[in-house]
């Protein structure tokens, strides 16, 4: 079953990939296109669909190792599960007392789906547009790959400009993606801890005595 989340993880950028070949294709020479001859039926949908969905699961192994690779080759070596663990700890500072391991997330998640699946629904949100972003990015670093060369060989300032564009958007998706892949972990890590806290521990009321009540009651609105 694909769920609402693999639909915006895979099957989106799927779609995306498919584009790009298509367009390689077409400015290529090995293909034209005819908006007469496509085909929307149902069945065509479908199979286009479950191919994206395939294509797309297919790539995402190659674009989470490729792009920091080319993105951020002499960046932080830091993962995203041990940013959002230090950020925790930069917030929260002697306030946090963390007993677990980064690779007990998983554990933390199951604690929290326990507790409430509507939290871990948002929480996979993030997940899922963080792989979605990630592909897209990838998808149009190809395409920009694509029309550089095109443009070599024909000397086309549209395909020049349209290669540069498709870059800057790689870029800028990349870095959505590694930020919305952080809320996932850092998510996961502070709605353990919104359930496992005593709301006390921040807020508690303190009873008032009969007379400030009084008073209280006979105060004009």
């Amino acid at each position: 079953k694909i769920g609402v989340h693999d639909f915006f993880a895979y099957t989106i950028p799927g779609v995306v990939y498919l584009l790009v070949v298509a367009i390689q294709a077409h400015i290529f020479g090995l293909t034209t296109f005819d908006a007469s001859t496509l085909d929307l039926s149902l069945g065509w949908i479908l199979a286009v669909t479950l191919i994206a969905y395939l294509v797309g699961q297919l790539l995402d192994t190659i674009s989470s190792n490729l792009l920091p690779r080319i993105y951020n080759p002499k960046g932080d070596k830091i993962t995203n599960v041990e940013h959002a663990m230090q950020r925790l700890r930069a917030v929260y500072g002697n306030r946090l007392t963390a007993n677990v391991q980064l690779r007990d997330w998983p554990v933390l998640y199951m604690y929290v789906k326990q507790r409430n699946e509507n939290v871990t629904e948002r929480i996979d949100g993030f997940n899922a547009q963080g792989i979605m972003l990630r592909n897209v990015s990838f998808a149009l670093l190809l395409l920009a790959i694509g029309l550089l060369f095109h443009q070599l060989v024909v000397l086309s300032l549209e395909h020049f400009l349209f290669s540069i564009a498709s870059f800057v958007f790689s870029v800028v998706a990349f870095r959505r993606a590694r930020r919305v892949g952080r809320w996932f972990y850092s998510s996961i890590y502070e709605a353990a801890i919104a359930y496992s806290l005593d709301v006390s521990t921040f807020m508690h009321l303190i009873p008032a005595d009969s007379s400030e009540s009084r008073d209280a009651d006979l105060s004009p609105l």
